[in-house]
C-alpha cells in the first residue's frame, strides 16, 4: 500500500460539529492525471461505527459499517480500499457527501 498521512481537523458532519482524524493517500491507480486519491474518517454516525470514505478523482463516497473502528492509519487504509474494491460498501446520505467534498487533500 502507498504511504498515507493524517491531520486533525474540524468537520462539520450533517450539521454536527466534530473533531476527526483523517486518513488520506494516493492509490496510484490511473483514474486522473492526479492518481487516485482517498481521504478515510474513521468515525461513528448515528450509533455505528464505520469509515466514511471519499473518492477524490472518482467523485465516489461511502460508508462502511465495521465492528469496531480501525486504530492505524495503515488499517484504515487497508480496511477501506479492500471493501470499496469489493463494492462492500453503502452510499452516504447527499448532505454527507457535500460535508466530505468540503475536506481539502493535503
Amino acid at each position: 500500500m502507498p504511504p498515507c498521512s493524517k491531520s486533525k481537523d474540524l468537520l462539520c458532519l450533517c450539521g454536527v460539529n466534530m473533531a476527526y482524524e483523517k486518513v488520506q493517500w494516493n492509490t496510484k491507480r490511473h483514474y486522473s492525471e492526479l492518481g487516485q486519491r482517498i481521504i478515510a474518517l474513521p468515525l461513528v454516525i448515528l450509533g455505528h461505527k464505520g469509515i466514511v470514505f471519499e473518492d477524490l478523482d472518482r467523485h465516489i463516497s461511502g460508508f462502511i459499517e465495521l465492528m469496531r473502528l480501525p486504530e492505524l492509519d495503515s488499517e484504515v487504509q487497508e480496511v477501506t480500499m479492500f471493501n470499496y474494491d469489493r463494492g462492500n460498501y453503502r452510499m452516504v446520505p447527499l448532505q454527507v457527501q457535500r460535508d466530505m467534498e468540503k475536506l481539502t487533500w493535503k
